[in-house]
């Protein structure tokens, strides 16, 4: 029940609201009328009765367009952490890589076959790209 409290708590608060703004009509309409509150709670008119339907149904159409409006914020909010954790992830062993592919190339150039060479290359250059992508994001966020 907790977690559902949490989750809807912006529809809880709308539903709140228009609980409370109705007893401030029921408090208001028995002093209004010189009677006593929970006669007047109890014991509505057609009238008042739709009156402080009114006021509860406002409040959860005011609830429900906070939750709608948070809920896509929070959305937002895990999307950006989840990208932040494949980002820091992914970082130390595209490094790796990136450094092992260099180092290959420094190292074992002259002695593997021009085909090879050409694919060790091609991966090292992705692999810079990768690197780039990676510092532009980490700049960014």
């Amino acid at each position: 029940m907790l977690r559902y409290g949490t989750k809807y708590k912006e529809i809880i608060f709308g539903v709140l609201f228009g609980v409370g703004a109705s007893l401030i009509d029921v408090a208001m309409h028995a002093t209004m009328r010189n009677s006593d509150f929970l006669t007047e709670l109890i014991h509505p008119t057609h009238v008042m009765a739709a009156y402080r339907f009114l006021f509860l149904a406002f409040g959860v159409v005011l609830g429900v367009l906070l939750w709608l409006k948070n809920r896509s914020e929070r959305d937002f909010r895990k999307l950006s952490a989840s990208f932040d954790a494949l980002r820091k992830n992914i970082a130390g062993p595209a490094m790796l890589v990136h450094a092992d592919l260099q180092a290959f190339l420094l190292l074992q150039g002259d002695r593997i076959p021009a085909d090879a060479l050409a694919i060790i290359r091609a991966a090292y250059e992705n692999s810079t790209v990768v690197q780039r992508m990676l510092t532009d994001t980490q700049e960014r966020w």
